[in-house]
């Protein structure tokens, strides 16, 4: 994952006893747990230690089906969480720098999971395999969820970050899926795109 993770949040990360932790990483790195509740690796080295199959061996982590595990994952926080109005402001008339309260409510109502599938679900999706059910996944998301997204991003104040996601996630689909395997929904988000 591309930053540290919340501890507990949504059921994403498994625990590691200290015992089986300190046996089997304890020369390669530390984990750093914040005031935040944020748990990341502290040394640059442990992701390299991961994707080493002789030295992780049974921890070892493929980075294809690891990264399509994290687009899936991605995809399932934004179906559960995303949402019209996710703040529930009171008038989508009212510029969102006159929202007295709009810092509160982001942080109320857009989880640290949510904000960052928002983020990195089309790096996962460009380093992952290729499958049929991340293919479903990023349909369904483009279909009903592309507005929601939207929402987030601007909340957020990353809207700006959009297009670079989308032809991120566009150059995943253009290296493993040729356009005709693709729905003429799906190809119109394509063709758009590289408009």
């Amino acid at each position: 994952m591309r930053e540290g993770t919340r501890v507990a949040q949504d059921n994403w990360v498994a625990s590691v006893s200290n015992e089986r932790y300190t046996s089997n990483f304890a020369g390669t790195t530390a984990v750093q747990e914040g005031a935040d509740g944020l748990v990341a690796p502290f040394h640059a080295s442990f992701p390299d230690y991961l994707l080493q199959c002789n030295r992780s061996k049974m921890f070892h982590c493929n980075e294809a089906q690891h990264h399509e595990l994290l687009a899936n994952g991605c995809f399932d926080v934004m179906k559960a969480q995303l949402r019209f109005n996710i703040c529930n402001l009171k008038s989508s008339f009212v510029f969102d720098k006159d929202v007295p309260d709009l810092e509160d409510r982001v942080r109320k109502h857009i989880s640290p999971t949510l904000s960052y599938a928002c983020r990195y679900w089309a790096e996962h999706l460009q380093k992952g395999n290729s499958s049929e059910a991340v293919h479903k996944n990023l349909d369904k998301f483009l279909r009903k969820q592309l507005l929601f997204w939207m929402e987030v991003l601007n909340l957020e104040k990353r809207i700006l970050m959009g297009a670079d996601i989308l032809r991120q996630g566009q150059n995943g689909l253009k290296v493993r899926v040729p356009a005709h395997d693709l729905d003429s929904e799906t190809e119109i988000y394509r063709k758009g795109l590289s408009g």
